[in-house]
């Protein structure tokens, strides 16, 4: 999408995967003019230079991952992929199937405030689950 559909304070409230492979982020914008809901598979500047947005795989179920560290300053949104079989839970670094702060069914999101993506855990009931995470 070209820059000039969007207003200059659009931020992405709602971050979804693509269909075609389930990992690719896709941002949900709504146009506050139209109120109509826009889709991109980019991050356009207005939401600033240091947005973030990758996705991670828990390996082993039982065995919690750490986050790579990107600064934030709104916090991030973190997505269970549609294509997920098991549940993800997120939390701090004793997050696990009984403690957590999130329990994400696939296709799920939760969001967070907070200064660094490092600062979360996640784990898994199934191997070789994934994260979608959206940050700026």
């Amino acid at each position: 999408m070209s820059e000039n559909k969007y207003t200059t304070n659009n931020n992405p409230t709602l971050a979804a995967v693509s269909n075609a492979d389930g990992e690719t982020p896709v941002y949900l914008l709504a146009d506050i003019t139209t109120g109509r809901l826009l889709t991109d598979t980019t991050i356009t500047s207005s939401v600033g230079s240091n947005a973030v947005a990758f996705v991670t795989t828990v390996t082993t179920a039982g065995v919690r991952v750490q986050l790579a560290s990107n600064v934030l300053s709104n916090g991030i949104i973190i997505q269970a992929p549609s294509t997920n079989t098991g549940i993800i839970y997120v939390g701090d670094a004793t997050v696990s199937a009984t403690v957590y702060g999130a329990e994400l069914q696939p296709g799920q999101s939760t969001s967070f405030a907070g200064s660094n993506t490092n600062l979360i855990y996640v784990d898994t009931s199934v191997s070789a689950s994934k994260v979608s995470v959206l940050g700026n």
